[in-house]
């Protein structure tokens, strides 16, 4: 029979044998991938096959990670191997081939991997542990700054395991996770400013107000002297001064409310109604100020949050984004000192960093909302595009 052009058009960039043996290994793969599909969807139905049915699915899909390494057959391994590992027999036949998968592999699917840092499985949990452990050693620049996020999770399990793992790479590389904090720390504050996180807090006051919960607006405006009684940079320093009787008004109508918030008189009753009706014009007042200050910000010099990254060049990590396991590194050779800020509603900022191989990398830097919601997004699309 006549082959079709795409045979022909092939055989033109691949020896014949070659070819082959990726029809070969293409019918192969998919084959595997149909085994392993037949046996997970076999694992609840016979509950008394568990442990067969999990191995043949997860070891034929460690083989075609081998054959055509993919996104989709790693994520679909791991969540295989993760459903089913609190089985001792099954976790101790098939952890070696979450190991032996390659660094790409799972630093792609870095996002799964700290999650099940809370599995309800100890012996799951220490092995997570290791294996992250194991992959920030070596792969840090790709791995630190999720980890760092982990460790303040909500889940106590998972945010309490990432801090033992960041103890322990502490340990091992003091130099590398002293900048990563310099660098965190510093891109923190131009993301949200000190005028952003205030602006911020007000608007869940007049939420609070609207709901007549005066105890969490009270703890929302006494969070705002919190912050600001820890100077921190030069920034904080000059909203301070441009604010100081805002901040001492709102402090005395918070000392008044505070002393009169038990009494159970009349009097009492009174003082805190006029204390609350005085925190809303307050808020009023700081709110427009804030908004217009906001609208005028074209740029934030980065000495003005931090003057230690301002001044610091020769970075120990890579550029963001561009590290790729056993390849060689492009570090970061210094922070352009000036961010532009764009002036749309969250006021995401332009950072740019020069590589050690004399190009510019420009960032988006963006607050107020979670960002894993936008990883979650770009691993959704990669399984689309594959």
């Amino acid at each position: 029979s006549q082959e079709p052009p795409f045979v022909k058009s092939a055989r033109l960039v691949f020896p014949r044998q070659i070819y082959k043996e990726l029809v070969m290994h293409h019918s192969q793969t998919e084959m595997l991938r149909l085994w392993s599909v037949i046996n997970s969807s076999l694992i609840k139905p016979e509950p008394s096959n568990r442990v067969k049915y999990t191995i043949n699915a997860i070891s034929a899909l460690a083989r075609c990670c081998t054959l055509s390494p993919s996104f989709p057959d790693v994520v679909n391994l791991l969540n295989i191997f993760f459903e089913n590992a609190d089985n001792i027999e099954v976790f101790e036949q098939t952890n070696n081939y979450v190991k032996d998968l390659a660094v790409k592999l799972l630093l792609q699917t870095s996002p799964q991997i700290l999650v099940q840092l809370s599995h309800q499985s100890h012996h799951v949990r220490d092995f997570v542990q290791q294996l992250v452990l194991n992959l920030l050693v070596d792969h840090y620049h790709d791995l630190i700054f999720s980890l760092i996020v982990t460790s303040s999770s909500k889940n106590g399990l998972r945010a309490s395991s990432a801090k033992t793992i960041l103890g322990m790479l502490r340990e091992k590389l003091p130099e590398i996770t002293n900048e990563v904090k310099l660098i965190r720390s510093g891109l923190l504050r131009a993301a949200v400013t000190w005028s952003e996180s205030a602006l911020q807090k007000i608007s869940n006051a007049f939420e609070s107000i609207s709901r007549k919960n005066y105890t969490k607006v009270v703890e929302i405006l006494q969070s705002i002297l919190i912050q600001i009684s820890k100077p921190k940079c030069e920034m904080h320093n000059q909203f301070l001064n441009q604010y100081s009787k805002n901040l001492s008004m709102l402090q005395q109508i918070l000392k008044v409310y505070t002393a009169n918030a038990s009494t159970t008189t009349d009097d009492g009753k009174q003082m805190r109604l006029s204390c609350i009706s005085q925190l809303t014009q307050w808020c009023k007042s700081m709110q427009e100020q804030l908004v217009e200050e906001l609208k005028l910000i074209r740029t934030i010099q980065l000495t003005s949050i931090s003057e230690p990254l301002a001044k610091k060049t020769d970075f120990k990590l890579a550029v963001f984004g561009t590290y790729r396991p056993n390849k060689p590194v492009n570090r970061i050779k210094y922070f352009v000192g000036q961010f532009s800020v764009f002036l749309t509603k969250q006021q995401p900022k332009d950072v740019i960093v020069k590589g050690e191989d004399g190009n510019f990398y420009q960032y988006l830097l963006k607050g107020h909302e979670d960002l894993r919601l936008d990883e979650r997004i770009q691993q959704f699309f990669r399984l689309i595009n594959s």
